[in-house]
């Protein structure tokens, strides 16, 4: 009994020194895998540690550590950027594959997971384990693993990345794999978190250097080229974006257009607003962010970027006003992010800072070239009194000076609701297309509108506006500005440049066009004035003429003839004829001629024409048309003249003088230019005046040489009537006599008369025989006689004044006594 306890203790004894001497090897082992494990970890800590600050390398580095712990025959350690997976590296049975990104927004699998519980992830089995996973693995291959392990790197609580390792067995890792991989990974996610942060400091350090060189160097730059390119210039050389473009607003085209690009086939490019993704940033002023081009419906491709992946686009804003966009891409899949935006965007704010600055001093020169223009053309078109000349050079100085392809000008015809072409210049010097172009003022075009509402008319496109195409001149021409000349309220003319251009004239074009036009409408005004002075000086100058040759005639007739003869050489008419009013006979007859063959004349001084066959002669003009001629005649007086002498369209002018007609002129033109001008029918007029006057200064004339015979004769009368008279008083002694006789005429009825009586007596008479003038004159002297002769006889008064009246009733007939 006592043996076998003894052998039972020994056997106790010897197990339990076995199982001790088990335990201590197997702690042994376990200390020595735990001192390998360290002395891994600290290898790898050490390795992250010294690795270069770079992610990809450091990456590479991750995987060569994972290898010294498990199989890495199918390995992946990606990183997260916003949505997006970007696999570092990738080995798939034991290849390596090349960087590739994924999008975790729709199905981000076991790693999206992964990224949101920030949990590893053992998997023994996916056969067995399927439906407890907590995400559905997203499989790239048809021949998917069995197990794997899955390990978020995580830095400063938030998951930067993740490692996959797969393995086709299964239970191919264990816990410890897990465990060891995830210390490795922590590590590593702190590197690259570091490295990340040091990479977005160097990052941000050159946009800040890029933002700070671009502010000094576009704020530098006044030409509005030489500032786009270097814009261009800059980013790229800055941050090797695919391509680079700056695009600006055509406002007045509603198109974006290509300024400056790294590929020269685009620039001058133009996109409607609205198209692509440059348009619609233009369009609505919000930057846009594609890092996917083919899942964005704005994207517009072009054949100049066939490697577009990615797009970044920023608006060029100034106050709200979008003046343009910056445009960059990318050749590769989710190139941009929100730094990128960042820095685009302040860059955008400094370049529309910079293009604003230089347009505006661009405009300051422009204004400036436009004032030096306009003083320019100022000049040279005020010292022009030749109309057709100034309105030559006016055409010419706007095309030269300010580089417009097509310029005319129309005058305004108020009496005839017209606007007329006056002058005009086509593009490389030809003449005008609108060459002999009148409009009516109702008329559905820019030149009549303008004429009528006194404003200037800008249309940027004739083909989308179709109210303004009548007479706008050639199909090509696609833009129009128009501006109104005006003297005060009044538009005298209209001032018109065209493009073929859509678009081709704004705003400045409107004010420098308008001011040009306020100058030439003044000039335009002068040079009127001018020549209405110049013709009124010719009109006074013909008359003057006129007059001086009437003056040196002394008939009549001869001075029909002079007029007749000087009227074709002052005015150009080719035939003058001259009637004269027979107050008589009521007919016109014919006075003088000129232009006239033998036989025409022949007929002409057959001419009688009646006043009733003339309406215009049967009653006195108003004061104010006294002078103006008739046009066209009508009835039979323009038959008479036709069928008779053949003149075609004649014009008469009557010859009035104090409400009395005293004859008629009437002209015909030469065949080319049959109606008269303003100024021919003034210098008409003014000889029909001067005709009239002549024709009643030799009537009065006439009349006065009568009156001066008259005066003659009379005078003869009176001498004669004198000497009836006694000539001094007898002296009769006691008595004291005087006489005094003065007639109310030259000669007049009444008379006094001393007669001596027989036996020393005088006889005294005084008489008023009867009215006055020449007959009461004869009367006079026939009762002297008679009474003369009866007092001798020895009568009395009474008996000698009834034998007087007896004696003179006998013999007179004259109701005068």
């Amino acid at each position: 009994m006592s043996g076998w306890w003894l052998h039972a203790v020994l056997g106790g004894a010897i197990a339990a020194v076995i199982w001790l001497l088990r335990r201590r090897w197997r702690s042994r082992r376990a200390l020595e895998a735990r001192v390998a494990e360290l002395t891994a970890l600290s290898q790898a800590g050490r390795a992250i540690l010294e690795a270069p600050p770079d992610v990809d390398r450091l990456c590479e580095l991750i995987y060569q550590q994972a290898s010294q712990i498990v199989d890495t025959s199918n390995f992946q350690l990606g990183l997260f950027e916003d949505g997006q997976y970007r696999i570092k590296v990738w080995v798939r049975r034991g290849e390596r594959q090349p960087p590739a990104s994924f999008d975790l927004t729709d199905n981000g699998g076991l790693v999206g997971w992964m990224r949101r519980s920030r949990q590893p992830l053992l998997v023994h089995d996916f056969l067995r384990e399927l439906d407890r996973l907590p995400a559905r693995p997203r499989y790239v291959s048809d021949d998917p693993p069995r197990s794997a392990i899955f390990v978020p790197l995580i830095a400063q609580e938030r998951v930067i990345g993740a490692m996959a390792i797969q393995s086709y067995r299964p239970a191919a890792f264990t816990p410890d794999h897990q465990r060891l991989l995830s210390i490795i990974a922590n590590q590593a996610a702190a590197a690259i978190e570091n490295v990340r942060l040091f990479q977005q400091a160097q990052r941000r350090a050159r946009q800040l250097t890029l933002i700070g060189q671009v502010s000094r160097q576009v704020t530098a730059v006044l030409e509005l080229d030489d500032l786009f390119q270097r814009v261009v210039t800059l980013i790229h050389q800055t941050f090797g974006y695919y391509h680079v473009a700056l695009c600006t607003v055509d406002e007045a085209r509603q198109e974006v257009v290509f300024q400056a690009s790294l590929r020269p086939e685009l620039e001058d490019l133009r996109l409607p607003l609205g198209e692509g993704l440059v348009g619609s940033v233009a369009q609505s002023g919000e930057p846009a962010l594609v890092n996917d081009v083919s899942r964005d419906e704005r994207y517009l491709f072009l054949a100049a970027l066939p490697e577009t992946r990615s797009e970044l686009v920023v608006p060029l804003k100034i106050e709200g006003r979008v003046l343009g966009v910056l445009d960059v891409q990318s050749d590769g899949l989710h190139a941009f992010s929100n730094d990128d935006l960042f820095i685009l965007e302040t860059l955008a704010d400094q370049v529309a800072i910079a293009i604003q600055e230089a347009r505006m001093y661009a405009q300051a020169q422009e204004r400036a070239r436009q004032l030096a223009v306009i003083s320019e053309v100022g000049r040279a078109v005020v010292s022009i009194l030749d109309l057709d000349r100034l309105l030559d050079q006016v055409v010419m100085l706007v095309q030269t000076r300010l580089g417009y392809p097509y310029v005319s000008l129309f005058v305004v015809s108020e009496d005839e609701d017209l606007v007329r072409y006056q002058a005009g210049i086509g593009r490389d010097d030809r003449s005008s297309p609108l060459r002999g172009q009148t409009y009516h003022l109702d008329d559905p075009n820019p030149v009549p509108w303008v004429a009528v509402h006194g404003e200037p008319l800008l249309v940027h496109d004739l083909h989308q506006d179709a109210r303004w195409r009548a007479g706008a001149g050639p199909e090509v021409i696609r833009s129009v500005l128009a501006v109104p000349l005006k003297i005060g309220k009044r538009v005298i003319g209209v001032l018109q440049v065209q493009s073929e251009e859509v678009g081709a004239f704004g705003e400045e074009d409107r004010f420098l066009l308008q001011t040009l036009a306020d100058t030439v409408a003044v000039a335009l005004r002068n040079a009127e004035l001018y020549a209405a002075e110049q013709a009124q000086a010719w009109v006074s100058t013909a008359l003057l003429q006129v007059a001086e040759a009437v003056v040196r005639q002394a008939e009549l007739s001869d001075v029909l003839d002079v007029v007749a003869r000087l009227t074709p050489m002052l005015v150009g008419v080719e035939v003058c004829l001259i009637l004269t009013w027979d107050e008589t006979r009521q007919v016109l007859l014919p006075g003088a001629a000129y232009g006239l063959d033998r036989e025409r004349f022949e007929r002409f001084r057959s001419l009688r024409l009646p006043r009733e066959a003339w309406p215009a002669l049967l009653e006195p003009p108003a004061e104010e048309r006294i002078g103006r001629g008739i046009e066209p005649l009508e009835g039979p007086v323009a038959s008479a003249l036709s069928t008779a002498l053949g003149l075609t369209a004649p014009v008469a002018f009557p010859l009035w003088t104090r409400g009395k007609l005293r004859g008629v002129l009437v002209v015909t033109l030469p065949a080319e230019h049959p109606a008269p001008t303003e100024y021919q029918m003034m210098i008409l007029g003014g000889v029909a005046r001067q005709t009239a006057m002549a024709i009643e200064n030799a009537r009065l004339q006439e009349e006065a040489v009568v009156r001066q015979r008259l005066e003659q004769e009379l005078e003869v009368a009176r001498s004669i009537q004198e000497s009836f008279l006694p000539r001094r008083p007898p002296e009769i002694p006691g008595w004291e006599i005087a006489a005094l006789w003065q007639a109310a005429r030259q000669v007049s009825g009444d008379f006094y008369d001393f007669i001596p009586l027989p036996q020393g007596r005088w006889g005294l008479a005084i008489a008023d025989v009867a009215d006055k003038g020449v007959p009461a004159a004869l009367f006079m002297a026939l009762c002297r006689t008679l009474l003369r002769a009866v007092a001798v006889d020895g009568r009395g008064p009474a008996q000698v004044l009834v034998r007087a009246n007896e004696l003179i009733l006998s013999d007179a007939r004259s109701d005068l006594f």
